[in-house]
């Protein structure tokens, strides 16, 4: 199809539209698409493969009402908002839609998978009540890693919360663990929270593909961060680029304050004036989980945690 020019922190690249017949995440699949596709190991040292083998944007997990957590390093989604289901007894159109949901798929290490919630347990065993309303006892050792740890740690108490409590929203759940949160600006597929960066108020983007923070290096000597020299490098869409280690005294997001904090600046700006990227540089995951961040697409809300 048409080529198309991407940019990314280390540059731009070409990209061209690409029909996609099925796309699985999980339970959800989303049919007949049009993704962008370029090299994501364009840039890499010589030898070095690209970590992933495609991007799941934010246009993808808006529709899906996605919830990433930080801590658990886990992505939460609604397979009945896709365009079609893994779970056969899920009806998108039916009443008791968040009734079938609560029911969860159970992964066996041959294979085979089972629907159902836990109705007893014991060490080394779990009875499950399927959706059909049967009931299958297995030993744990069947169980894929992930379930039989589920099983571990599921108490009746917890499932007497998820009972009566299913109707609050992520943002009361949360506000009863003790997390603050605010509302964050979506500008097409990328987010956008207010801070400070030594006491200067400021707008970051908040990346969630990055695994590592990055200053616009402008912004930074601006701010008065400590910037070494330009001996580093950052790799990303668009090739590498050179970058520089960077320290910075204060940043705040929220209420949560970080200090002394080391990261990398690079020229975030290429392609425009400086002041007019509108952001001094990208949050990624390493500041995202040490706030132990909860970021919800249906409620538009960042959720953070500071021990």
């Amino acid at each position: 199809m048409g080529e198309e020019t991407i940019y990314g922190v280390a540059g731009d690249a070409p990209a061209a539209w690409t029909e996609v017949k099925e796309l699985k995440l999980g339970e959800s699949v989303l049919r007949d698409r049009k993704i962008l596709s370029t090299d994501l190991t364009n840039g890499l040292p010589g030898g070095v493969r690209a970590g992933q083998d495609a991007i799941f944007g934010a246009d993808f997990l808006s529709q899906l009402d996605a919830v990433i957590s930080y801590k658990e390093r886990r992505i939460f989604l609604r397979p009945d908002l896709s365009d079609e289901t893994e779970l056969a007894d899920v009806d998108a159109a039916s009443e008791e839609k968040s009734e079938n949901l609560t029911f969860r798929l159970f992964k066996l290490k041959d294979g085979k998978t089972l629907r159902g919630k836990v109705k007893s347990k014991t060490t080394t065993g779990v009875t499950l009540t399927l959706v059909n309303g049967k009931e299958k006892t297995l030993t744990l050792d069947r169980l894929s890693p992930d379930d039989a740890l589920f099983v571990f740690n599921w108490s009746e108490q917890a499932a007497a919360f998820l009972k009566y409590c299913r109707g609050l929203t992520v943002e009361k759940l949360l506000t009863l663990r003790s997390y603050q949160s605010f509302v964050y600006e979506r500008r097409g597929n990328h987010i956008f929270v207010d801070g400070t960066l030594n006491k200067d108020q400021v707008t970051y983007m908040i990346d969630t593909g990055a695994q590592s923070s990055l200053l616009h290096l402008w912004a930074a000597k601006k701010h008065k961060c400590q910037v070494g020299p330009m001996d580093q490098e950052i790799f990303g869409i668009g090739g590498k680029a050179p970058a520089a280690v960077t320290i910075i005294d204060e940043l705040t997001m929220g209420d949560a304050v970080l200090t002394n904090r080391k990261t990398l600046s690079a020229d975030l700006a290429r392609f425009r004036k400086d002041d007019e990227l509108g952001y001094v540089g990208i949050f990624g995951a390493d500041f995202m989980r040490e706030l132990e961040a909860v970021i919800t697409y249906r409620e538009s809300r960042v959720f953070l945690r500071q021990e």
